[in-house]
């Protein structure tokens, strides 16, 4: 149970909660998660801080721990090998060590970065500082949020008016669930990136409802127009509303969901359990139901 609570926790990007079960296991002498998954859950942890380089001492630690009783084989120690060197700067030393890297695990990762060098190579004008917000973005797109945040954070140093560093620090603390953070930078994108502000604007309506702001989270998800983020808009405008006690406006979100051709389960479940569920078990008045029966109804026909 505690290895499938962990590999879940990773999916979900909840590295600290991940690495705080894998102690807790491990204190009770179960050692069921594998070397690869405790190297990438602390790698990703708090414990290493993007503003504190030496903080990747404890993962160099652990590897040499893992070398040491033969638990990794050589395209794994080259790989996280190479992963420091990234976070150290030194560019041309992780080449190196992914050069020698072969079979197909890492070979996604790889690619990217040997892509990253190939550019740098037919593009020698362009300043150091746009090289390491590329290396960022692969590390970024590929789960190494740790070092992604790092190199960005210093490309922010030498370039405040640079996007894409905004662009990895904002993604970054929005995929792990930091939303303070993530809410101040997409704030930032908003008015640095004006063509992409329709993803800004889900994403800090997103963000503000996780804060608690629902008024501001409702203000900003009402804005959203773009297809790809219509419906999740939706729930969570539903959310903000039933969390200020808003029927009516609770309900006119239900009815355009209810419309949307992209409806799924989930959402009929969520209104069922919303609706009728939860005030029976609360032994509360049926609102939302009483404020609108017809769509109770029309949510039962259409869910069958």
């Amino acid at each position: 149970i505690g290895k499938n609570l962990v590999l879940k926790l990773v999916d979900l990007y909840q590295f600290d909660r991940a690495l705080t079960y894998i102690e807790s296991m491990r204190a009770a002498g179960i050692d069921t998660i594998e070397p690869t998954t405790y190297l990438y859950v602390l790698i990703n942890s708090s414990r290493v801080s993007p503003t504190q380089s030496q903080s990747m001492d404890i993962v160099q630690n652990a590897l040499s721990a893992y070398v040491a009783q033969g638990k990794l084989d050589a395209n794994q120690q080259l790989f996280y090998g190479a992963l420091i060197k990234l976070w150290n700067n030194d560019f041309y030393g992780a080449k190196i060590l992914f050069d020698k890297i072969t079979g197909d695990t890492y070979a996604p990762i790889v690619s990217n970065m040997h892509d990253v060098y190939a550019k740098a190579t037919t593009m020698q004008d362009m300043p150091l500082y746009y090289w390491t917000a590329l290396f960022a973005l692969q590390l970024l797109k590929n789960g190494y949020f740790s070092i992604a945040s790092k190199l960005a954070l210093e490309v922010l140093n030498k370039d405040p008016s640079y996007t894409l560093p905004y662009q990895i620090l904002a993604y970054k603390h929005f995929l792990t669930q930091s939303w303070e953070p993530a809410l101040q930078y997409l704030l930032q994108l908003r008015d640095l990136d004006p063509k992409n502000e329709a993803t800004y604007v889900f994403m800090i309506g997103v963000s503000s409802y996780w804060l608690d702001k629902y008024e501001q989270a409702a203000l900003y998800l009402k804005q959203v127009e773009y297809p790809a983020y219509t419906l999740d808009a939706q729930r969570y405008l539903a959310l903000s509303y039933i969390a200020m006690d808003n029927t009516q406006d609770t309900i006119n979100t239900r009815q355009a969901m209810l419309w949307n051709p992209s409806i799924q389960e989930e959402d009929f479940y969520n209104y069922f359990g919303e609706v009728f569920y939860k005030p029976y078990t609360q032994k509360k008045l049926y609102t939302l139901y009483n404020a609108n029966t017809n769509l109770g109804f029309l949510y039962i026909k259409t869910c069958f």
